[in-house]
């Protein structure tokens, strides 16, 4: 029969036991994994630089929200990042802002990624340094996670001869717009396992395979661009409250003075009355100086007048 101290030492032992055997599993459900994965890799496809992109789909286990990190190769010099992007489905591209930070062997690129397992990034970067005839390149890859499917798919240029790949792949194809596709199959990778494609050709131009498509080459996805609009329609709906408002003011001080002007302007003068008949002619006469008698003969004479006008008498007046 073991004592108490043995009992306690075997619980010990059985817990130690149960989590060396759970904690690996934990922390392994909590990294995250790429179920699947298609990086396509495009020199000189709509610019004189080499396209790089990356559509990496997250396992179901892996839990979101999550910061998603991609890693780009120190080969790619100067990378010029286009867009970084969480893909909801039936939503476009919602692009995100990201950062960035020197590993060393690579450059550690982040964003957050908030609802979709879909991801996507895009980045240039300029190996040919603009010359024209035989031209090479490195693409390397670096996993941020472990990938279940990964597959890599390099496009010729459109006027590219002499196209040469290594290692060498026989899966062999056209894209959509004509352009001859070498893929490159991989099941089970596991985290920073790289991966390196070599491709040399001649070209003698430097035209692109294809037209850039307007807004190319740019961090502003379906989410940035709806950002935009709504941006533009608060403006527009703020000038039409200001001209709404403007007009108003112009209004009310255009009636106030209206107002004001019709309250104070003078009234047309009244015409003097003038009536017609008898008393138009009896008022008239009224203007007139009155009359009176000369004292000595009788003659009437006007109020005023010195002298009658018939006898010249003396008058009183």
């Amino acid at each position: 029969m073991p004592s108490n101290k043995q009992r306690g030492y075997l619980l010990i032992f059985f817990i130690v036991t149960v989590m060396s055997l759970l904690l690996p599993q934990m922390v392994l459900a909590q990294e995250p994994k790429i179920a699947t994965m298609k990086i396509s890799v495009m020199p000189e496809y709509d610019d004189p630089r080499v396209l790089a992109i990356f559509e990496p789909v997250l396992s179901p286990d892996t839990k979101l929200p999550l910061t998603a990190q991609f890693n780009i190769p120190k080969s790619a010099v100067k990378p010029q990042i286009g867009m970084a992007c969480e893909v909801p489905k039936g939503q476009g591209h919602r692009c995100k802002i990201y950062n960035t930070k020197d590993n060393g062997k690579f450059t550690e690129l982040t964003y957050k990624v908030d609802q979709s397992r879909n991801l996507f990034l895009e980045y240039y970067w300029n190996p040919f340094k603009n010359k024209t005839g035989k031209k090479s390149f490195k693409f390397d890859y670096i996993p941020a996670y472990d990938v279940g499917h990964l597959e890599i798919e390099v496009v010729e240029p459109k006027t590219a001869t002499d196209f040469k790949l290594t290692p060498t792949t026989n899966d062999i194809g056209t894209s959509n717009e004509g352009l001859k596709t070498h893929v490159y199959t991989f099941n089970n990778l596991k985290k920073d396992q790289p991966v390196t494609i070599n491709a040399s050709y001649v070209k003698n131009d430097a035209q692109p395979s294809v037209t850039k498509q307007l807004g190319a080459s740019s961090n502003q996805g379906e989410g940035e661009k709806k950002s935009g609009a709504s941006r533009t329609q608060i403006a527009t709906v703020l000038s039409l409250i200001l001209i709404i408002i403007g007009g108003g003011i112009g209004l009310s001080y255009w009636r106030v003075k209206t107002v004001g002007a019709g309250s104070g302007r003078p009234m047309p003068k009244p015409k003097a009355s003038v009536s017609k008949g008898k008393g138009a002619k009896k008022a008239k006469s009224s203007t007139k100086k009155s009359v009176g008698f000369c004292p000595n003969c009788g003659q009437k004479i006007e109020t005023g007048a010195k002298f009658c006008s018939k006898c010249g008498h003396k008058t009183n007046s």
